[in-house]
């Protein structure tokens, strides 16, 4: 007579009997741990989601203030430099270099014109430059109220910038905005 596998593995012995009542109740406990285990680490894998959503969104509404701060700035400037009557060159550069110097978080403010050359500058070195090609600058020529760009390289500095922030000043032919940060 030819023994199953189950008799190979627990002899129908008092000894194998007792290895298979054993199994037979070591099982079930062991999957049950094993999903109290996955149900705690999923319930803190949730929670460290909406952790890091809600983190998130802090940071989403501090990068629109952020924005929003700009923005005002360059109103207050772009209302400045179309004053009449308008502000000298030096003056005007002047006033770029404050507003540069008393927002830690600016590197320089830019005045470009439609074509995209910058025809002034906080930093002397950007002036005479062309955004023209960039993504930024191309979608605030195509009509949006304002842009941030993706981290790119400065064509002044010859390094990276987080990031840029363009908008036009009153009409779409009016002189732009470039603004580069942080320091």
């Amino acid at each position: 007579m030819r023994k199953l596998p189950l008799q190979r593995a627990f002899p129908p012995s008092i000894r194998g009997r007792i290895i298979l009542l054993l199994l037979a109740v070591l099982v079930p406990i062991l999957i049950i741990q094993a999903y109290m285990y996955y149900d705690v680490y999923r319930d803190r894998r949730n929670q460290e989601l909406l952790a890091n959503l809600e983190m998130g969104r802090a940071v989403g509404k501090t990068f629109q203030a952020f924005i929003n701060d700009l923005l005002r700035d360059e109103l207050a400037i772009g209302l400045a430099a179309t004053a009449s009557p308008p502000l000298s060159a030096p003056d005007f550069r002047r006033l770029l270099e404050k507003s540069a110097k008393d927002n830690p978080a600016i590197r320089r403010f830019n005045w470009v014109d439609p074509n995209g050359l910058v025809t002034a500058s906080s930093m002397p070195s950007a002036v005479g430059i062309s955004i023209a090609d960039r993504d930024y600058f191309q979608q605030v020529r195509s009509g949006r109220e304002w842009s941030v760009s993706e981290l790119l390289l400065s064509k002044a500095e010859q390094h990276c910038h987080p990031l840029a922030c363009a908008g036009p000043f009153a009409m779409p032919r009016e002189p732009f905005w470039e603004r580069s940060w942080p320091r």
